[in-house]
């Protein structure tokens, strides 16, 4: 399960429970299907969480978001926040799988470094 706010900042979407790949799509849809998704930064927090999602999932993720970002203005970072080495070893194999999208992806096991993280990757206003 998923939940999503939008901050001032940025979309934060928080993950708990069994996280599967429909999930994942859910929560990818949820955000890139924002008119700001082009030009605001994200942060994706799993903690709590149940990772039951397959690898083979990746390469659509990676597709969809490239795909949105055509004509991004402005969107630089996307935060992923883990508390266990396992997740934080997932969000590793994504972000060297998504190392050709054109914005920064980072894995934090501190919330309030990715926050800052984000702050400094923080797009300019258009």
């Amino acid at each position: 399960m998923f939940t999503m706010a939008v901050t001032p900042g940025y979309p934060v979407l928080a993950f708990s429970g069994e996280v599967d790949d429909l999930q994942l799509h859910e929560a990818l849809r949820s955000v890139t299907e924002r008119p700001e998704f082009i030009r605001k930064n994200d942060l994706w927090i799993f903690e709590d969480c149940i990772s039951n999602f397959s690898l083979t999932v990746f390469p659509e993720l990676i597709r969809i978001i490239r795909n949105r970002h055509q004509g991004a203005q402005g969107r630089t970072g996307t935060a992923l926040v883990t508390r266990s080495g396992f997740h934080n070893a997932l969000a590793e194999l994504f972000i060297e799988e998504a190392r050709q999208l054109p914005h920064l992806i980072r894995s934090f096991f501190d919330l309030d470094a990715a926050s800052a993280w984000l702050e400094v990757q923080e797009p300019s206003a258009t």
